[in-house]
């Protein structure tokens, strides 16, 4: 009898050792008793228990295999419920070859009854859990569907009310009265292109800020002479909240039409828009080569230059004029950066 043979001989527990194909190497006597024979060397485990798959004997043998720590591990014993228990599995020897030795349970003794009732109320719970988790991703896309559709009817309002200000002005022959709904329509459009871009990217939180502001670019672009000039020089990899997106589109509405409407250059007007990140700021400029202004003579008489103004203290951001060569308007404020929380939520950091 060999030195690990003794050492099981001594277990109170039905003992076994596999080797690292799950076959067994030795068994004490309580082992051959409980699995009923005395042949049992060289057969593999799984022969001897109740409707276990193969892979679950192996996959014990292969965590047991990665550690000399007890490895407890659930296995079927007998046909009925009650027989379900908890095996100690381990690697008896760091060298090779591998040995897992495996301790079974006495059932008619009781012995790790807890263990495998707190075993089987754990995996009860990680059940519940998994099926919480997928009741709670179909309540978000079931939201996320509901705030896409909202933007987009959102959208399609602006343009309703959008087409009954064209019919209107279509019945007046007064100009001042169609250049109001101009500049009307113009704002619209701009709140209009920010739904838009909600409800087609899926995004509820935050817009990325390079599509945005080119969007809003392409819709004034097309509203606007041929005569005039666009420069865009917009960089990427930076976004806007959704309280922020729409202050930003007034803003570049109101100063481009700005320069539209007063700016004039013999050699073609020209409007350079620029914007993107610096210092942690977000910095957006309008600037042209026309003849330039100075902003204390213009906002008293401008509601566009009011509006501005007026949107850039609700961003909490920086106004400034500058009229060298032209007219160059800038606007900067914080950029915010959404983090994911561990919980799942969304959190925002200036």
């Amino acid at each position: 009898m060999t030195s690990i043979e003794s050492v099981l001989e001594l277990c109170p527990e039905p003992c076994i050792v596999l080797d690292g194909e799950a076959k067994i190497v030795h068994a004490n006597s309580k082992a051959r008793c409980y699995l009923e024979t005395d042949d049992c060397a060289g057969r593999k485990l799984v022969e001897f228990l109740h409707d276990n798959e193969p892979d679950v004997i192996e996959d014990i043998v292969a965590k047991a295999s990665g550690s000399t720590m007890p490895r407890p591990a659930k296995l079927k014993l007998g046909p009925d419920i009650s027989d379900h228990a908890v095996v100690i599995a381990q690697r008896l020897l760091p060298a090779e070859p591998l040995r897992i030795g495996v301790r079974f349970p006495d059932l008619r003794q009781g012995r790790f009854k807890a263990l495998t009732k707190k075993v089987d109320a754990l995996n009860a719970e990680v059940r519940e859990r998994h099926r919480l988790q997928h009741r709670l991703e179909i309540s978000l896309q079931q939201n996320i569907l509901l705030m896409r559709e909202l933007q987009h009817r959102v959208k399609n309002n602006i343009h309703v009310i959008i087409s009954l200000l064209e019919q209107q002005a279509r019945r007046s022959e007064d100009q001042v009265f169609h250049d109001l709904v101009d500049t009307a329509t113009r704002r619209l459009l701009a709140m209009s292109r920010i739904h838009e871009l909600m409800y087609r990217r899926g995004e509820m939180s935050q817009l990325d800020g390079h599509d945005l502001i080119l969007s809003l670019l392409d819709s004034l672009k097309s509203a606007t002479d041929s005569s005039v000039s666009f420069v865009e020089k917009i960089d990427v990899g930076w976004s806007l909240t959704n309280d922020q997106a729409g202050p930003v589109a007034l803003i570049i509405n109101e100063l481009i039409t700005n320069a539209i409407q007063h700016a004039t250059s013999d050699e073609g007007l020209q409007i350079i828009v620029e914007a993107g990140l610096e210092d942690s700021k977000i910095v957006l400029s309008v600037k042209d080569n026309g003849p330039g202004f100075q902003l204390e003579e213009r906002s008293s008489e401008s509601l566009g230059l009011t509006m501005v103004k007026g949107l850039c203290a609700q961003l909490a951001a920086s106004f400034n004029v500058e009229s060298v060569n032209g007219a160059q308007c800038s606007v900067r404020f914080k950029h915010i950066a959404e983090l994911e929380c561990p919980n799942g939520e969304s959190e925002y950091i200036a």
